[in-house]
């Protein structure tokens, strides 16, 4: 576990309160998930912005942290990151949030990921969930987010990620990088991203991990392909 995340995850159990049976505990990974399971498969998947395999108990909540991979403002995120004893409907309940995120402010919070009918037609859950909020954000003054597939899955997101996420692993250099996104119009296509490319001895490939590491706006809703109108990203390259 990434030092900042472990310091956090111990400070919030230094402020348990044991008449509010709030307790975490620290692990790096609270719950060893089974490979296969005919109840709760996990989702094993290498994370390139952490460098390191995390874990995902449904396509739902695999598909958040794809988010996550590439949303410029999170810093890191570690799932399964610790369990919380605490007090609901007056029982004692064990509680492991699905994931810890720090944004690039140094902030953090915490993340759930449930389906929509769970959070807003089951008011069992509903009322559980807005109990597990209430303890973390006023007793441990943590945020606490919860995301369904409203949030996650919106157009065709999901999908132009998926399509992205193996050029992560491409290494790009920044001058040659540079060079390319200003040989561009401030408006163009990913064929023409693909044909300044080649004129700089790259691959296409270089283009679709240029796109990938950020370096141009497009219509995430919409299919992206080689007619998809991109636009250079000026923030990504400083200028």
């Amino acid at each position: 576990m990434n030092y900042t995340l472990r310091n956090f995850i111990e400070n919030i159990s230094s402020k348990k309160d044991k008449e509010k049976f709030l307790q975490a505990e620290q692990l790096t990974l609270t719950r060893k998930l089974a490979k296969t399971s005919r109840v709760k498969p996990s989702i094993n998947y290498y994370s390139h912005k952490l460098k390191a395999l995390q874990y995902a108990e449904s396509i739902l909540e695999s598909d958040a942290y794809l988010r996550l991979e590439f949303e410029p403002t999170v810093k890191r995120y570690l799932t399964q990151p610790c369990t919380f004893s605490l007090k609901i409907n007056n029982r004692k309940t064990r509680y492991t949030p699905d994931a810890l995120v720090e944004d690039t402010n140094g902030d953090y919070f915490f993340l759930e990921v449930k389906p929509a009918y769970k959070i807003q037609e089951d008011e069992s859950q509903k009322k559980k969930f807005q109990q597990i909020k209430e303890y973390f954000e006023k007793e441990l003054n943590v945020p606490f987010k919860i995301l369904t597939e409203k949030d996650i899955r919106v157009g065709k997101l999901i999908q132009n990620l998926q399509q992205l996420y193996c050029f992560l692993r491409v290494p790009l250099d920044f001058n040659t990088s540079e060079k390319i996104v200003k040989a561009l119009p401030e408006e163009s296509t990913v064929k023409t991203l693909e044909d300044v490319c080649s004129r700089f001895n790259q691959t296409p490939h270089y283009a679709w991990a240029l796109i990938a590491h950020g370096y141009f706006n497009f219509d995430y809703e919409n299919m992206l392909t080689k007619s998809t109108l991109i636009s250079i990203n000026y923030s990504r390259i400083g200028a």
